[in-house]
Protein backbone atom coordinates (compact mmCIF):
# COMPACT_ATOMS: atom_id res chain seq x y z
CA UNK A 1 0.00 0.00 0.00
CA UNK A 2 1.43 3.35 -1.04
CA UNK A 3 1.37 6.09 1.55
CA UNK A 4 0.34 9.52 0.34
CA UNK A 5 3.21 11.96 0.40
CA UNK A 6 2.71 15.43 1.80
CA UNK A 7 4.28 18.53 0.29
CA UNK A 8 7.56 19.79 1.70
CA UNK A 9 9.23 23.17 1.72
CA UNK A 10 12.41 24.02 -0.21
CA UNK A 11 15.62 24.61 1.70
CA UNK A 12 15.34 28.33 1.01
CA UNK A 13 11.93 28.82 2.68
CA UNK A 14 11.22 27.97 6.32
CA UNK A 15 8.05 27.98 8.41
CA UNK A 16 8.01 28.26 12.20
CA UNK A 17 5.46 29.12 14.87
CA UNK A 18 5.55 31.62 17.71
CA UNK A 19 2.21 31.08 19.38
CA UNK A 20 -0.53 32.45 17.12
CA UNK A 21 2.03 33.91 14.70
CA UNK A 22 3.44 31.82 11.85
CA UNK A 23 6.79 33.05 10.53
CA UNK A 24 7.74 32.43 6.90
CA UNK A 25 11.42 33.16 6.24
CA UNK A 26 13.20 33.50 2.91
CA UNK A 27 16.56 31.82 3.52
CA UNK A 28 18.78 32.64 0.57
CA UNK A 29 20.93 35.44 2.03
CA UNK A 30 23.93 34.63 -0.16
CA UNK A 31 21.75 35.70 -3.13
CA UNK A 32 20.11 38.53 -1.19
CA UNK A 33 16.94 36.38 -1.01
CA UNK A 34 16.33 36.70 -4.75
CA UNK A 35 13.27 34.76 -5.88
CA UNK A 36 13.25 31.82 -8.25
CA UNK A 37 10.27 29.66 -9.11
CA UNK A 38 11.13 27.34 -6.21
CA UNK A 39 11.01 30.17 -3.64
CA UNK A 40 7.72 31.51 -5.01
CA UNK A 41 6.11 28.07 -4.79
CA UNK A 42 7.70 27.55 -1.38
CA UNK A 43 6.18 30.74 0.01
CA UNK A 44 2.76 29.79 -1.37
CA UNK A 45 3.05 26.37 0.28
CA UNK A 46 4.24 27.84 3.59
CA UNK A 47 1.21 30.14 3.67
CA UNK A 48 -1.07 27.18 3.00
CA UNK A 49 0.56 25.12 5.77
CA UNK A 50 0.32 28.00 8.25
CA UNK A 51 -3.38 28.44 7.49
CA UNK A 52 -3.91 24.70 7.96
CA UNK A 53 -2.18 24.77 11.34
CA UNK A 54 1.16 23.22 10.44
CA UNK A 55 4.41 24.26 12.09
CA UNK A 56 6.25 23.09 8.99
CA UNK A 57 5.99 20.62 6.15
CA UNK A 58 6.16 16.88 6.78
CA UNK A 59 6.53 14.18 4.17
CA UNK A 60 7.55 14.76 0.59
CA UNK A 61 6.20 15.74 -2.76
CA UNK A 62 7.83 16.09 -6.16
CA UNK A 63 7.51 19.30 -8.08
CA UNK A 64 8.15 21.96 -5.45
CA UNK A 65 11.73 22.38 -6.72
CA UNK A 66 15.17 20.91 -6.74
CA UNK A 67 15.95 22.25 -3.28
CA UNK A 68 13.12 20.42 -1.52
CA UNK A 69 13.91 18.80 1.82
CA UNK A 70 11.99 17.49 4.80
CA UNK A 71 12.35 19.85 7.77
CA UNK A 72 13.30 18.04 10.96
CA UNK A 73 11.12 17.99 14.03
CA UNK A 74 8.12 19.71 12.44
CA UNK A 75 4.73 18.83 13.87
CA UNK A 76 1.20 20.11 13.40
CA UNK A 77 0.34 23.07 15.61
CA UNK A 78 -2.69 23.01 17.87
CA UNK A 79 -4.54 25.48 15.69
CA UNK A 80 -4.16 27.51 12.49
CA UNK A 81 -2.07 30.65 12.65
CA UNK A 82 -3.92 33.90 13.28
CA UNK A 83 -1.23 36.02 11.62
CA UNK A 84 1.51 35.15 9.12
CA UNK A 85 4.72 37.19 9.19
CA UNK A 86 6.99 37.09 6.12
CA UNK A 87 10.63 38.07 6.50
CA UNK A 88 14.01 37.62 4.84
CA UNK A 89 17.17 36.21 6.39
CA UNK A 90 20.10 38.61 6.48
CA UNK A 91 20.14 42.33 5.82
CA UNK A 92 18.03 42.28 2.62
CA UNK A 93 14.33 41.42 2.59
CA UNK A 94 14.30 40.37 -1.07
CA UNK A 95 16.42 41.61 -3.97
CA UNK A 96 13.65 40.74 -6.41
CA UNK A 97 13.55 38.04 -9.02
CA UNK A 98 16.66 36.04 -9.77
CA UNK A 99 17.33 37.54 -13.19
CA UNK A 100 18.52 34.19 -14.48
CA UNK A 101 14.90 33.05 -14.70
CA UNK A 102 12.72 36.14 -14.53
CA UNK A 103 12.23 36.25 -18.30
CA UNK A 104 10.66 32.76 -18.32
CA UNK A 105 6.91 32.18 -18.09
CA UNK A 106 7.41 29.55 -15.37
CA UNK A 107 8.70 32.18 -12.95
CA UNK A 108 5.89 34.59 -13.78
CA UNK A 109 3.27 31.92 -13.16
CA UNK A 110 4.91 30.94 -9.86
CA UNK A 111 5.05 34.58 -8.75
CA UNK A 112 1.35 34.79 -9.53
CA UNK A 113 0.61 31.71 -7.41
CA UNK A 114 2.63 33.18 -4.54
CA UNK A 115 0.76 36.47 -4.70
CA UNK A 116 -2.61 34.74 -4.96
CA UNK A 117 -1.83 32.60 -1.90
CA UNK A 118 -1.04 35.70 0.15
CA UNK A 119 -4.16 37.52 -1.02
CA UNK A 120 -6.41 34.51 -0.42
CA UNK A 121 -5.06 33.63 3.04
CA UNK A 122 -7.90 34.15 5.55
CA UNK A 123 -5.54 35.73 8.09
CA UNK A 124 -3.55 38.99 8.07
CA UNK A 125 -0.22 38.80 6.25
CA UNK A 126 2.53 41.09 7.56
CA UNK A 127 5.78 41.83 5.71
CA UNK A 128 8.74 42.49 8.00
CA UNK A 129 10.88 44.62 5.67
CA UNK A 130 14.26 44.61 7.39
CA UNK A 131 16.17 45.73 4.28
CA UNK A 132 15.74 46.37 0.59
CA UNK A 133 12.59 45.05 -1.13
CA UNK A 134 13.21 45.26 -4.87
CA UNK A 135 11.05 44.36 -7.86
CA UNK A 136 9.35 41.04 -7.11
CA UNK A 137 10.26 41.64 -3.47
CA UNK A 138 8.26 44.84 -3.62
CA UNK A 139 5.38 42.89 -5.18
CA UNK A 140 5.60 40.46 -2.27
CA UNK A 141 5.25 43.16 0.37
CA UNK A 142 2.45 44.85 -1.58
CA UNK A 143 0.47 41.62 -1.60
CA UNK A 144 0.64 41.56 2.21
CA UNK A 145 -2.00 43.33 4.28
CA UNK A 146 0.44 45.21 6.51
CA UNK A 147 4.10 46.18 6.36
CA UNK A 148 6.65 47.13 9.01
CA UNK A 149 9.95 48.66 7.94
CA UNK A 150 13.34 48.75 9.61
CA UNK A 151 14.77 52.31 9.74
CA UNK A 152 17.17 51.67 6.84
CA UNK A 153 14.74 49.67 4.69
CA UNK A 154 13.56 50.85 1.28
CA UNK A 155 11.69 49.50 -1.73
CA UNK A 156 11.81 50.15 -5.46
CA UNK A 157 10.78 48.54 -8.76
CA UNK A 158 13.44 48.60 -11.54
CA UNK A 159 11.20 46.90 -14.11
CA UNK A 160 11.81 49.42 -16.88
CA UNK A 161 15.57 49.37 -16.23
CA UNK A 162 15.54 45.61 -16.87
CA UNK A 163 13.21 45.65 -19.88
CA UNK A 164 10.38 44.01 -17.92
CA UNK A 165 6.65 44.65 -17.71
CA UNK A 166 4.43 44.09 -14.68
CA UNK A 167 0.98 42.52 -14.72
CA UNK A 168 -2.17 44.59 -14.35
CA UNK A 169 -2.73 43.51 -10.77
CA UNK A 170 0.64 44.84 -9.63
CA UNK A 171 0.15 48.18 -11.35
CA UNK A 172 -3.32 48.60 -9.87
CA UNK A 173 -2.19 47.45 -6.41
CA UNK A 174 0.62 50.00 -6.46
CA UNK A 175 -1.82 52.74 -7.40
CA UNK A 176 -4.26 51.57 -4.71
CA UNK A 177 -1.67 51.58 -1.92
CA UNK A 178 0.42 54.59 -2.94
CA UNK A 179 -1.70 56.75 -5.24
CA UNK A 180 -1.26 57.51 -8.91
CA UNK A 181 1.59 60.01 -8.65
CA UNK A 182 3.83 57.81 -6.53
CA UNK A 183 2.94 54.72 -8.57
CA UNK A 184 4.18 56.54 -11.66
CA UNK A 185 7.35 57.60 -9.86
CA UNK A 186 8.07 53.97 -8.94
CA UNK A 187 7.17 52.40 -12.28
CA UNK A 188 8.41 55.10 -14.66
CA UNK A 189 10.63 57.46 -12.69
CA UNK A 190 12.74 54.86 -10.91
CA UNK A 191 11.85 56.30 -7.50
CA UNK A 192 12.49 54.69 -4.14
CA UNK A 193 10.42 54.63 -0.95
CA UNK A 194 12.40 54.90 2.27
CA UNK A 195 11.09 53.65 5.59
CA UNK A 196 10.35 57.19 6.74
CA UNK A 197 8.43 57.99 3.57
CA UNK A 198 6.58 54.68 3.74
CA UNK A 199 5.42 55.43 7.28
CA UNK A 200 4.36 58.97 6.36
CA UNK A 201 2.32 57.60 3.45
CA UNK A 202 0.70 54.89 5.57
CA UNK A 203 2.31 52.24 3.36
CA UNK A 204 4.26 51.05 6.41
CA UNK A 205 2.18 50.55 9.55
CA UNK A 206 5.20 51.50 11.61
CA UNK A 207 8.99 51.56 11.73
CA UNK A 208 10.44 48.79 13.91
CA UNK A 209 13.98 49.09 15.22
CA UNK A 210 14.47 45.33 15.40
CA UNK A 211 12.86 41.95 14.78
CA UNK A 212 11.53 41.80 18.35
CA UNK A 213 9.42 44.92 17.76
CA UNK A 214 8.09 43.48 14.52
CA UNK A 215 7.18 40.25 16.30
CA UNK A 216 5.36 42.15 19.07
CA UNK A 217 3.37 44.02 16.43
CA UNK A 218 2.39 40.70 14.84
CA UNK A 219 1.23 39.37 18.23
CA UNK A 220 -0.82 42.53 18.81
CA UNK A 221 -2.60 41.91 15.51
CA UNK A 222 -3.06 38.21 16.33
CA UNK A 223 -4.85 39.16 19.56
CA UNK A 224 -7.68 40.80 17.61
CA UNK A 225 -10.90 39.06 16.53
CA UNK A 226 -10.04 36.59 13.72
CA UNK A 227 -13.42 36.62 11.99
CA UNK A 228 -13.54 40.42 11.95
CA UNK A 229 -10.09 40.61 10.35
CA UNK A 230 -10.94 37.84 7.88
CA UNK A 231 -14.04 39.72 6.72
CA UNK A 232 -12.19 43.03 6.37
CA UNK A 233 -9.41 41.43 4.34
CA UNK A 234 -11.83 39.60 2.05
CA UNK A 235 -13.80 42.75 1.26
CA UNK A 236 -10.72 44.94 0.80
CA UNK A 237 -9.20 42.44 -1.64
CA UNK A 238 -12.44 41.91 -3.57
CA UNK A 239 -11.91 44.38 -6.40
CA UNK A 240 -12.95 44.09 -10.02
CA UNK A 241 -9.54 45.54 -10.95
CA UNK A 242 -7.85 42.38 -9.73
CA UNK A 243 -7.23 40.01 -12.65
CA UNK A 244 -6.14 36.42 -12.55
CA UNK A 245 -2.52 36.51 -11.45
CA UNK A 246 -1.19 34.64 -14.45
CA UNK A 247 1.34 35.49 -17.13
CA UNK A 248 -1.01 37.81 -19.02
CA UNK A 249 -3.04 40.79 -17.81
CA UNK A 250 -6.82 40.53 -17.73
CA UNK A 251 -7.75 43.62 -19.69
CA UNK A 252 -7.83 42.87 -23.42
CA UNK A 253 -7.11 46.54 -24.13
CA UNK A 254 -3.61 46.11 -22.70
CA UNK A 255 -2.89 42.52 -23.69
CA UNK A 256 -1.34 43.33 -27.07
CA UNK A 257 1.17 45.76 -25.56
CA UNK A 258 1.92 43.40 -22.67
CA UNK A 259 2.73 40.54 -25.04
CA UNK A 260 4.69 42.87 -27.30
CA UNK A 261 6.99 43.82 -24.43
CA UNK A 262 7.77 40.22 -23.53
CA UNK A 263 8.48 39.38 -27.19
CA UNK A 264 10.53 42.52 -27.87
CA UNK A 265 14.16 42.99 -28.82
CA UNK A 266 14.52 44.99 -25.61
CA UNK A 267 13.84 41.89 -23.51
CA UNK A 268 16.47 39.97 -25.47
CA UNK A 269 18.89 42.90 -25.07
CA UNK A 270 18.28 43.00 -21.31
CA UNK A 271 19.05 39.28 -21.04
CA UNK A 272 22.22 39.66 -23.12
CA UNK A 273 23.39 42.68 -21.14
CA UNK A 274 22.84 40.80 -17.91
CA UNK A 275 24.95 37.85 -19.04
CA UNK A 276 27.68 40.15 -20.41
CA UNK A 277 27.84 42.38 -17.34
CA UNK A 278 26.98 45.65 -19.10
CA UNK A 279 24.19 48.22 -19.20
CA UNK A 280 21.44 47.41 -21.70
CA UNK A 281 20.95 49.62 -24.74
CA UNK A 282 17.21 49.68 -25.39
CA UNK A 283 15.83 50.42 -28.87
CA UNK A 284 12.09 50.41 -28.19
CA UNK A 285 11.57 47.45 -30.55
Amino acid sequence: MTRSRRPILPRTVSLSRDGDVAVVTLRRPEKRNALRQVECDGIALAVQLAVEGEAGAAGGSPGIGEDAVQPSGTKPSAHPARVILIRGEGDVFCAGADLGGVYESGFLDAAGRMTEAILAAPVPMIAEVQGAAVGAGCQLIMACDLRVFAPAAACWIPAAANGLVLDTWMLNRTRELLGGALARDLMIGGGRITAQRAEALGFASRICDDAAQARRFAHDIAAQAPLSMRYAKAVLNDTKLRPSLSHAPAQDAHRELYDRVWQSEDVREAKAARSEGRRPQFSGR
